[in-house]
């Protein structure tokens, strides 16, 4: 009857309605993960003292290991917006690197507000989806998140200068020939840090795989 299949194309419109919203809460989370894993590298300064202190630069660089931290804590505290970008703590910086260390901070703040806006509207989504088995969001979470990591890496090896940046210790690709700064970056730091960071992407792919598992087992409609 005409009631049937008005009923049958509803259905079927809330169900197509439902799996856009499960997909864009995927992208969702997909990016809160991404900006998530730069809140969390930037800060993170133990490979960086590790390296350093293990590859004993003071001795090839003239520059001890207390005043090697203090520069690198300095721009960190620059990127993260607790201090005015003016480069290098306790020798002058060129303009290229303080260039790079504003474009930096901007990453970093897109990051925060990408991670708390994301995380909103994510919570916004699961909850218009209680009754559509939300938990699918995390499956296709987990699926957008291993593309995108997949998409990043092919990116970094494409790409000349982050390739050199990455796996080659050209420092001076992104952040200009600055011999005080880039003197005192250790050999592989780049590359542990990227690795860090795609380690902590798929991981949290992970995560989200198993969100997926322990929820659609315990799943009731009307319950969130």
């Amino acid at each position: 009857s005409r009631r049937d299949h008005w009923r049958k194309n509803r259905k079927c419109t809330s169900m197509k309605r439902a799996r856009v919203m499960k997909w864009l809460t995927a992208v969702l989370l997909m990016l809160v993960a991404t900006a998530g894993t730069v809140l969390i590298l930037v800060p993170n300064q133990s490979w960086y003292h590790y390296l350093y202190e293990r590859q004993g630069m003071s001795e090839t660089t003239g520059v001890s290991v207390f005043e090697a931290e203090f520069n690198y804590d300095y721009m960190i505290d620059q990127v993260m917006g607790h201090q005015a970008v003016t480069g290098m703590a306790s020798f002058a910086s060129g303009e290229h690197l303080q260039k790079r260390l504003s474009q930096l901070a901007m990453v970093y703040q897109i990051s925060e507000w990408v991670c708390g806006i994301g995380i909103v509207l994510i919570v916004g989504c699961l909850i218009l989806l209680r009754n559509q088995k939300w938990y699918e969001c995390f499956r296709y979470g987990s699926v957008v998140t291993g593309i995108g990591t997949g998409l990043l890496c092919l990116g970094t090896v494409l790409w000349r200068p982050l390739r050199l940046f990455v796996f080659k210790n050209r420092y001076g690709e992104l952040f200009g020939m600055d011999p005080g700064f880039t003197g005192l970056l250790p050999e592989k730091w780049a590359c542990y840090m990227w690795l860090t960071g795609v380690g902590l992407l798929l991981v949290m792919a992970l995560v989200f795989l198993l969100i997926y598992a322990g929820s659609s087992r315990s799943y009731r409609p009307h319950r969130f």
